[in-house]
């Protein structure tokens, strides 16, 4: 019974330890670092159109805190490959999720 009690009274102390910390809020970020979502989107998109591989086509660029969703249609891997890499070199992108698909050529 004490094996017992003191498993249940350890139990309840991790978790009153563990959920405390879970209810830390992210601090929002401030200073020179900081970078917008909207300035993220807007940077991709500037060195996207600036590529001469990648000026005949549209590709669709989403930022939502910091991770970046790209979404068009290219003809080649490669093609696809750069606009991921694109993505990951602007400043302030924590994460890129390609959508991006091949036309098929038929």
């Amino acid at each position: 019974m004490k094996r017992w009690m003191c498993c249940a009274a350890l139990t309840i102390a991790f978790g009153a330890f563990a959920g405390g910390c879970m209810d830390e809020p992210t601090k929002p970020c401030t200073g020179a670092n900081c970078v917008s979502d909207a300035e993220i989107t807007a940077n991709i998109k500037a060195e996207i159109s600036q590529h001469p591989d990648l000026t005949d086509w549209t590709i669709d660029v989403q930022t939502i805190n910091g991770v970046v969703y790209l979404h068009g249609t290219v003809d080649t891997d490669p093609q696809r490959d750069l606009v991921e890499n694109i993505a990951h070199e602007v400043r302030g992108v924590k994460g890129v999720e390609n959508a991006i698909t091949l036309r098929n050529f038929r």
